[in-house]
């Protein structure tokens, strides 16, 4: 009887191993940051020069240039306006 007991604990190990793989093979992957990032023109941030990223409402945020000098955030709505199209 533990024979069997080793091998059905072997082979739900495997079943669990390939249901996790499979689930992460087939997820979709999450956007690691939403938010936007502010980039500046000196270490000071004084001069704000450009932003990356996506607003709260899911619209992108793209203009300016990029440098090393950024704060990033995540930006919260309290409404979206309806989309125009």
């Amino acid at each position: 009887m533990p024979r069997l007991s080793k091998a059905r604990l072997a082979l739900a190990a495997a079943l669990l191993v390939v249901t996790v793989g499979t689930f992460a093979l087939l997820s979709t992957p999450v956007q690691a940051f939403q938010g936007v990032c502010y980039y500046y023109s000196n270490p000071q941030h004084t001069n704000l020069v450009g932003a990356r990223g996506t607003d709260c409402c899911g619209n992108p945020v793209f203009w300016g240039i990029v440098t090393k000098h950024k704060e990033c955030y995540v930006e919260y709505c309290v409404w979206c306006p309806p989309p125009t199209e």
